[in-house]
């Protein structure tokens, strides 16, 4: 059965579609079969696959998330969810079945609020888990983006993400003006551009699914 990582937060604009494409191309340039699920209403993550081939990609409604996941994983080792940018059905139906969520954010108070608000989603995913299996888990971490290493910002914002209980990854995706221009022309922006970041988020993320694993 493959794994589900799922890319969530409660707040749009904070990098979850440009994670979830980057992602895929990490894995799929580690051989893994990977396919992707576009719930957001936008459908940018199913846009930018349809031109790029990149992955398998399809568009699933929030109701039809739980059944498509579970049946996409039989047939691919990972299986990327990008749920809206609000709190939804959507969110809550991926995190229930995920086996990682992510949740990027930027170095912003009210984006941090929102990854708490998130990561709390998963801790009531967890907590339904245990009813039926005691040691449950369903691991999470923050992930900043668009992060200007030369501003003490990013410190801020892990501290107070640490102070809210909220795990953060050590790795986080810079600020890169590519990303901008790519996002403005509603395309993925180019992974050498930012490879560095994401190969140390991907190695990163597949060692939590390890250190959880079963």
């Amino acid at each position: 059965m493959g794994r589900i990582i799922t890319f969530g937060s409660s707040k749009g604009g904070v990098g979850k579609t440009t994670l979830a494409y980057s992602m895929a191309e990490f894995l799929k340039r580690k051989g893994e079969a990977v396919c992707a699920l576009d719930a957001d209403p936008n459908k940018n993550l199913s846009g930018w696959l349809a031109q790029s081939q990149l992955v398998e990609g399809r568009v699933v409604q929030a109701d039809d998330l739980v059944q498509v996941a579970n049946a996409m994983a039989e047939s691919h080792s990972f299986v990327l969810i990008d749920v809206p940018g609000a709190n939804s059905t959507a969110l809550i139906n991926a995190i229930d079945i995920s086996s990682l969520v992510l949740i990027p954010t930027k170095a912003d108070l009210k984006d941090v609020v929102e990854a708490f608000r998130t990561f709390q989603h998963v801790v009531n995913a967890i907590t339904k888990a245990r009813r039926f299996s005691p040691r449950a888990h369903i691991p999470a971490a923050a992930v900043l983006s668009q992060v200007d290493r030369r501003a003490t910002v990013d410190q801020a914002a892990r501290q107070q993400l640490t102070s809210l209980g909220v795990p953060t990854m050590k790795a986080d995706l810079g600020l890169k003006a590519s990303i901008n221009h790519a996002s403005f022309a509603q395309k993925p922006a180019p992974y050498a551009a930012m490879s560095d970041d994401i190969e140390a988020i991907g190695v990163e993320a597949l060692a939590l699914l390890e250190t959880f694993r079963g």
